[in-house]
């Protein structure tokens, strides 16, 4: 019996309608892709060592870094093309836990390095000893991050730039002259660089600096912490201090920071009566109190900012998204007893917020829409800003 061969007229139809139906789910999965896809960076737990690559349904993970034993790999942020990550390795990295009646967490590194991996984390590059990578949203090969003046000058750490090929090294300005002035004849400054920004246009990096006053000797060894925000002019090197409305002594919490449109700084300021964020101008060196809330995540086309409110003992907080100015706000989850939200990156569209979700020592991580529609990604497991790329 001879075999029935196939209709070429309806086989070439079949094939037209696999292609059109083909067509139609690519183009489905490309709009998708708009809002809410692409690959988020994060930790297993909530602080590494490793770093993995997931998507954002969560049913695709990869290892993308294998760090030699007893060291970490974190600080980790995708390069504005998508197709590099840049993260700090360091020797016997740690969260220390704080001290009874303190809130504040203190990082302790050793030997840190800058490394450059593509994105699969098949081609690691070590690049230069220093901290705090930083990708420049306007130049795709250029990096800011954080190096001590000399190996013994634990005084002053400064603020560099350079190529992603190595080249172009500079150094910026350096912090620690100018953080002097919180520290009275009694007590010495070491001021640590937290987090590196630059802004959007490039202009300006944005510093958070951690300055341990501590006395040593008479009366008694006695310390404490002040907390401030540094804006650095990457074409003259001139470094200022961004303005509190407080004094030093109501400046003993860590800030959260944005960079929003143009050359503006959102950032959050303990008041009286609780956290308040406050929008600062660089060139013209402009404060304006915007509203209540701490956290600020300003949006990629900068008309919206994702932020959060918590209750006075830090016991939980909510999530809202309000325009830019402060208007509209719209409550998007919590209070769940115990439970901290906290906003890490906006999809390229504005439509979609990646946010941790932290319970005691369980974290998540979690898609929330401006309208309040929730997706869990990864459970125990951490991310930092700049940990979702969708190119």
């Amino acid at each position: 019996m001879r075999a029935r061969l196939p209709n070429p007229r309806r086989a070439g139809f079949l094939v037209s309608k696999l292609l059109i139906g083909l067509s139609i789910a690519l183009a489905g999965v490309q709009s998708a892709a708009a809002g809410d896809g692409g690959d988020i960076l994060f930790y297993e737990g909530s602080e590494g060592p490793a770093l993995f690559r997931s998507n954002t349904t969560g049913t695709f993970t990869d290892a993308l870094t294998q760090p030699p034993a007893e060291y970490t790999d974190h600080s980790a942020s995708w390069s504005p093309t998508g197709l590099s990550v840049a993260f700090e390795r360091s020797f016997h990295w740690y969260r220390q836990e704080p001290e009874p009646g303190s809130e504040m967490y203190h990082y302790r590194h050793r030997d840190p390095t800058i490394i450059i991996t593509d994105r699969q984390g098949q081609r690691e590059r070590p690049l230069i000893k220093g901290v705090l990578p930083a990708w420049s949203g306007w130049s795709p090969n250029k990096i800011a991050f954080g190096m001590l003046r000399a190996p013994d000058d634990t005084k002053s750490e400064c603020i560099h730039v350079i190529n992603a090929d190595g080249t172009g090294l500079q150094r910026i300005g350096c912090v620690g002259a100018i953080a002097d002035h919180h520290c009275t004849e009694f007590y010495t400054c070491f001021p640590e660089l937290r987090k590196l920004a630059w802004t959007r246009t490039g202009k300006y990096i944005v510093a958070h600096v951690a300055t341990l006053g501590k006395r040593l000797f008479s009366p008694v060894p006695d310390e404490y912490w002040v907390y401030t925000l540094f804006a650095a002019e990457v074409a003259t090197g001139r470094l200022v201090e961004l303005p509190s409305p407080f004094l030093v002594s109501d400046m003993s919490n860590p800030i959260s920071f944005s960079v929003g449109a143009g050359d503006t700084v959102y950032y959050d300021a303990m008041e009286w009566s609780g956290p308040a964020i406050y929008r600062m101008h660089l060139p013209t060196n402009t404060l304006t109190r915007v509203m209540d809330g701490s956290a600020p995540l300003v949006s990629p086309d900068g008309k919206k900012i994702a932020f959060t409110q918590r209750d006075g003992s830090n016991r939980y907080s909510r999530l809202f998204v309000a325009n830019a100015d402060g208007s509209g706000a719209v409550h998007l989850a919590g209070p769940t007893a115990g439970v901290q939200v906290v906003p890490l990156d906006w999809s390229a569209d504005g439509s979609h917020i990646l946010l941790q979700r932290r319970q005691g020592y369980n974290h998540s991580l979690h898609l929330v829409t401006t309208t309040g529609q929730w997706r869990t990604v990864r459970r125990n497991a951490g991310a930092e800003t700049g940990a979702w790329q969708q190119r």
